[in-house]
């Protein structure tokens, strides 16, 4: 029976967003024996998850301690093998295949020192490179290069670390599991219950307390009955809304364990909240999600509305702008959000919203919609704009860029690249001509390439070896200098950059190059059928 380790060292949203990976691994391969590593308290988030053998704990406090060994910050931990010890007593083994999809140093490490046959995601290599194995996970570090282009969400990312060949399905969405016997005992709602959730733990990325309570007063006038929810950090402020319209509203903030959390959130006609884990949990159990968005502290980095929105059909995320630091998330009014959850709840025309949020230019609207395109083998869900008449041609472009990824990640054999040259061509209208000198510039620093690993075989002590290798890694950089900086080439060229990162000095000049020159032969095949031109022979 072939065991696969799936680490997920994030928090609760992060775990959920991970499911989806679990059941596509399953599905096409009922046999496998899955293991989870995750943070403690998370396990009941996976609780009856099809395919999973067992779950592995590690307290989140354990696991910065540990991040601090790995990484040197603490000198104090320095040499106090605490990563050692825990590794021995934490039940883990060897597997056939360990997928890391955290971002935690522990993770990478745990990946480097349990034997596996292949290794997807952030591995640290003996000399404390990091790496990231696969394409999918290279695809993801690069996103720090073009995260305005990216179309893929976090949810489908993650499934193209087990390179899924299953397409979903409707009705898509992630597993959380649900204490169905719990009941919340809160009486008649009305109309339906509205979950409010104005928790987050940046203040940046709350909304203010003056517009929940402006949204609360406007589902009361509706005929529903909003309620608090929240983590029991969310409690206070929780208390502050509640105090604002009177405590007239139940406030259910750090009373429930997640399996409750989860069975609430079933039962709630839709969940207003700011971008944080409960949009995910709301997602996982089929409820409408109406998420406000905007940057996430105050130099304006925030999460993509297109990266981290919930994974499902239907849900709704409202962006304030993301390129100016500082809160900018009243710029979505309490009105704005009355009227997408009215229309969420089919009670208003779609016309109607339209009309408002033509008068909000600062906020862009989007929903999420499954992928039925056959030509993106990823498939998933992508949030496309609920105001289609503003100008989208960077959306657009993107798009079609990430069907070009979706099809030849985690994929590249020569049929398959081949067969989508005919579609790809679509991605750069007026750009063949500098593409075409940057595919002669890689096809020339793949020939390089290739001679200096042949020579590096059969002389590694050649005393032109280094400075020819030197000499690669300056044409290298020349090539993709050439790049315009807005062009649609451009997350292409970031993904190679970081692809030919990728391989470690243990394998010495000779590993080096010849994955260098397999990169770049691939990089120069894509840019050639970007540009209509196909791959000879």
């Amino acid at each position: 029976m072939r065991r696969i380790l799936v680490i997920q060292l994030n928090r609760t949203g992060d775990l959920i967003q991970t499911t989806p990976l679990v059941g596509d691994l399953v599905t096409e391969n009922p046999e496998i024996q899955v293991d989870l590593l995750v943070l403690s308290g998370n396990e009941e988030v996976v609780r009856g998850l099809s395919g999973v053998d067992r779950v592995l704990t590690v307290g989140e406090q354990e696991v910065l301690r540990m991040n601090h060994e790995l990484t040197g910050e603490d000198p104090s931990l320095v040499g106090s093998k605490l990563s050692r010890r825990w590794l021995q007593e934490s039940g883990l083994g060897d597997y056939d295949e360990i997928l890391d999809v955290s971002t935690q140093w522990l993770g990478y490490w745990v990946a480097r020192e349990l034997k596996a046959q292949t290794k997807a995601g952030g591995v640290l290599t003996r000399s404390n490179e990091l790496l990231f194995e696969g394409d999918w996970p290279t695809y993801q570090a690069a996103l720090l290069d073009f995260r305005e282009w990216n179309r893929v969400n976090l949810v489908d990312l993650f499934r193209g670390y087990g390179c899924s060949s299953r397409t979903p399905g409707a009705g898509l969405r992630p597993y959380l599991a649900c204490d169905t016997h719990w009941v919340h005992g809160l009486g008649n709602p009305g109309r339906g219950f509205i979950g409010i959730n104005p928790g987050a733990s940046e203040s940046q990325r709350r909304y203010p307390v003056e517009g929940f309570v402006a949204i609360i007063q406007g589902c009361l006038r509706l005929g529903y009955c909003p309620l608090l929810v929240g983590a029991p950090m969310d409690r206070p402020i929780c208390e502050e809304i509640a105090d604002g319209i009177g405590g007239q509203i139940p406030n259910l903030a750090g009373r429930t364990r997640i399996p409750e959390m989860a069975q609430l959130l079933s039962g709630l006609a839709a969940l207003v909240s700011n971008d944080t884990g409960a949009i995910h949990m709301a997602a996982a159990v089929g409820t409408p999600v109406v998420t406000l968005s905007g940057p996430a502290s105050a130099t304006g980095v925030s999460a993509f509305v297109h990266e981290t929105g919930p994974w499902g059909e239907g849900h709704v995320v409202l962006q304030a702008p993301l390129s100016q630091p500082g809160h900018l998330l009243e710029v979505i009014t309490p009105a704005l959000v009355l009227d997408t959850l009215q229309w969420r709840l089919g009670l208003i025309p779609a016309d109607a919203l339209r009309i408002h949020l033509e008068s909000a230019p600062r906020v862009e609207a989007w929903h999420g919609e499954r992928i039925t395109d056959p030509s993106d083998s990823l498939g998933g869900i992508r949030y496309a704009p609920l105001l289609p008449s503003r100008p989208s041609t960077r959306n657009d472009d993107a798009s079609r860029l990430r069907t070009f990824f979706a099809r030849n990640l985690g994929r590249g054999t020569q049929e398959k690249v081949s067969h989508a040259a005919a579609t790809d061509r679509l991605l750069v209208p007026g750009e063949v001509s500098s593409l075409t000198s940057l595919v002669s510039a890689l096809e020339s620093a793949a020939s390089r390439a290739r001679r200096l690993h042949q020579l590096a075989v059969s002389d590694p002590e050649s005393t032109i070896l280094r400075t020819s290798t030197s000499q690669l890694q300056d044409q290298i950089q020349r090539a993709f200098d050439s790049v315009p900086g807005d062009s649609i080439v451009g997350p292409v060229a970031a993904f190679v950059r970081w692809k030919l990162k990728m391989t470690s000095a243990e394998g010495g000049l000779s590993g080096v190059l010849g994955h260098q020159q397999r990169v770049l032969e691939r990089a120069g095949d894509w840019i050639r059928m970007m540009t209509g031109k196909g791959i000879p022979g």
